[in-house]
């Protein structure tokens, strides 16, 4: 049907070479996010239970993490291989675990981001609630002729104020309008309303019709002024609401870029619920008020909210295991950074947030992620390790000395926060040998490990230890 569609668009276009006609594109967000189905297999054996994903990671119909079943014994030191894979996600009904106070996964402000506790002599971070930001300057990352800058102006403006029927340049091509209308949606996070779709008019009068959805009311060209009105209210109200809700997050004026972006991805990880079904999905709305949503509710919230602390972020667009799939860039002290938060919803028993696509570079991203299109600038990279999670945090192991040191000291750790501590770690391959690793547990006091997980990756293999 959408090949059908596109025909009759071409066709359309075609002829408004020759005159005045109008032409529909649909922008709608159909991400489906690497959907998979997977079964859950139960096993329990052993003194110790290892959740291991031993393939790239890859989201489930709920968009999670999937998982293979292995266990470990203590005494024997030996892996035992589950034959079918089993989906860890809770359901999205259910309660989010919260961290432990005292535990360690949060660190500090010299290695892993400050937690709250740490925090409570410093002043939270207010006034996010009347801050306006422009997100349009996120267009300069953008290779666009100057046309389409002023045709991308001219949607912007009319989308803030509700305007069906937006003016544009002479010359304006659908190839031109096409881009400026998906770079708006890109980068304008804060106008929520605007429907994935217009019309495009040529001829003596070239303009585009847009149309807007927001709280149960559409906006069309024909719309009475009362419905137009109402809709403006409703904006206002909901922009308030959603501001409000970012109160939630923990951000003190002590903390860095770093420690903010941290306390930002895990809120809204361990928040939000991955929901395709809810109309406000793709939007911010949904993903911050609402606290359901799919990719492009996540990265849109998660633009939206760095902007309001001056973080940049860009929207990328691409695929995830073949399926179309949307994430960020981040902008930190000069250098950008490939950031996941749908893929690092919480995993296990203990609901733990996960930060495998947490300031990550494009070579570890492109494993199992394909940006499309030249949507941002193709010349943006994210090469830096500088804030990579798990470089930052001290807990990227390539030898037996760093292995034993970052064990022990977690283990030291987990006794503090009376028996329980989650520490995640990422393994350089050259390093991890699933066969071998049992034995190098033997080079530590595993004394109170209950189970751990890991997942495998082509260069690198993340594990997620618990201690209790």
């Amino acid at each position: 049907m959408k090949k059908f569609l596109y025909k009759i668009c071409i066709f359309a276009l075609l002829l408004s070479l020759l005159a005045g006609c109008s032409v529909f594109t649909d922008f709608s967000d159909n991400s489906s996010d690497g959907k998979n189905n997977v079964s859950t297999v139960p096993v329990t054996s052993g003194d110790i239970q290892i959740i291991n994903q031993d393939a790239l990671p890859l989201a489930n119909p709920d968009d999670e993490l999937t998982t293979v079943l292995q266990t470990f014994h203590t005494t024997s030191a030996a892996f035992y291989d589950a034959t079918k894979p089993a989906a860890i996600r809770p359901k999205a009904t259910q309660p989010k675990a919260t961290q432990p106070k005292n535990s360690r996964n949060t660190g500090n402000s010299s290695t892993k981001p400050p937690s709250a506790v740490d925090l409570g002599n410093r002043i939270k971070i207010s006034g996010l609630s009347s801050k306006n930001i422009d997100y349009t300057a996120l267009i300069n990352y953008y290779s666009v002729t100057d046309r389409q800058k002023e045709i991308y102006y001219a949607l912007v403006q009319g989308a803030r104020g509700f305007e069906c029927i937006i003016a544009l340049p002479e010359g304006t091509t659908g190839e031109d309008l096409q881009k400026a209308f998906a770079i708006m949606s890109y980068t304008c996070p804060d106008i929520f309303w605007v429907d994935g779709s217009y019309t495009f008019t040529t001829g003596s009068v070239v303009q585009a019709t847009l149309t807007y959805k927001i709280n149960g009311i559409t906006i069309k060209k024909d719309s009475p002024q009362n419905d137009i009105d109402r809709a403006k209210s409703a904006a206002v109200s909901l922009t308030a609401s959603i501001k409000n809700r970012i109160d939630e997050i923990k951000l003190y004026d002590k903390m860095t870029k770093y420690d903010m972006e941290f306390a930002i991805h895990d809120w809204l990880s361990g928040n939000l619920s991955y929901d395709p079904s809810n109309t406000n999905a793709s939007n911010i709305y949904g993903a911050i008020f609402e606290k359901k949503a799919v990719c492009g509710g996540y990265s849109r919230a998660f633009q939206y909210i760095l902007g309001l602390i001056d973080i940049k972020s860009l929207f990328i667009t691409g695929s995830g295991r073949g399926e179309n799939h949307i994430w960020n860039a981040v902008l930190l002290d000069g250098d950008w950074y490939n950031v996941d938060v749908t893929w690092n919803n919480p995993q296990g028993k203990t609901k733990q947030i996960v930060h495998t696509y947490f300031n990550r570079t494009d070579t570890f991203i492109n494993e199992d992620h394909k940006k499309s299109g030249n949507l941002p600038n193709p010349s943006i990279t994210c090469t830096a390790t500088k804030y990579d999670y798990y470089k930052k945090s001290g807990t990227y192991i390539t030898n037996d000395a760093e292995f034993k040191s970052v064990m022990q000291s977690e283990i030291a750790a987990a006794k503090e926060a009376n028996g329980f501590n989650i520490v995640e770690a990422e393994i350089a391959k050259s390093y991890f040998d699933a066969k071998n690793f049992a034995d190098k547990l033997k080079i530590i006091d595993t004394g109170g490990l209950k189970d751990m997980s890991f997942i495998s990756l082509k260069t690198t293999v993340i594990f997620i230890f618990k201690f209790k």
